[in-house]
């Protein structure tokens, strides 16, 4: 049986939509990312800061979504999020805690990857739910092979 990347048994945390949307563009900016750590040893500090992560995008100012899925059996971390655009995710990155998580857990990666790609807003996930559609595009742009997730 093929373990996919919504397995039951992996801590995921589903869409969730970030506080005040205000008005969403026709198309919006989707950002997601793969962080494979070094060491089981970074994986309870990691996944803690994960979560400071993911309240400040439920926080930030063009932020429309987020959600996580980890496997700590593979070191292995996958982020999604959505935005109004581009400058609003470029605003975030550069913004604490993300920057400093970044700093601290950087060094502490084997691997990464990050992609953006715009979708129509019509496409965003609904509140809780898997995101399947969105993470399978994510995943194929960061071109990960399925046994992989």
């Amino acid at each position: 049986m093929h373990r996919g990347c919504h397995d039951l048994r992996m801590p995921t945390l589903p869409w969730t939509p970030s506080g005040e949307l205000g008005v969403t563009p026709a198309r919006v900016t989707v950002m997601g990312s793969r962080l494979e750590l070094k060491s089981y040893f970074a994986i309870p500090g990691f996944f803690r800061a994960a979560f400071k992560v993911r309240r400040q995008v439920r926080e930030a100012p063009g932020a429309i979504g987020v959600a996580l899925i980890a496997q700590p059996s593979r070191k292995t971390f996958w982020t999604l999020s959505a935005w109004t655009d581009q400058s609003a995710l470029h605003r975030f990155v550069a913004t604490s805690p993300h920057r400093e998580v970044m700093a601290k857990y950087g060094p502490r990666l084997v691997g990464s990857g990050f992609q953006t790609f715009e979708i129509d807003a019509s496409e965003i996930p609904a509140k809780n739910s898997n995101a399947r559609d969105l993470w399978a595009e994510a995943k194929r742009r960061l071109a990960v092979p399925p046994e992989a997730t």
